[in-house]
């Protein structure tokens, strides 16, 4: 998977309306990023990378590029 694949497959699951997402982007600034949104990464890193983060782990990640980085696209 790529990263722009990664990154419309976030903004389906998440349901991202309120901001276009980019590696550039800024957790803070996406409405819709809540514990659900951080709750639905865990689950997706892990499905399709078999990477095992935590709530705190993704949580602590301050833009988009930080989670590509963290499960390697």
């Amino acid at each position: 998977m790529t990263r722009d694949e990664f990154i419309i497959l976030l903004v389906e699951e998440i349901e991202i309306t309120s901001i276009k997402l980019t590696p550039l982007t800024q957790w803070s600034k996406v409405l819709e990023y809540d514990s659900m949104a951080v709750m639905t990464i865990v689950a997706l890193c892990d499905e399709y990378f078999g990477k095992k983060f935590t709530a705190l782990q993704v949580g602590k990640m301050k833009t988009v590029s930080e989670l590509l980085e963290a499960i390697g696209i």
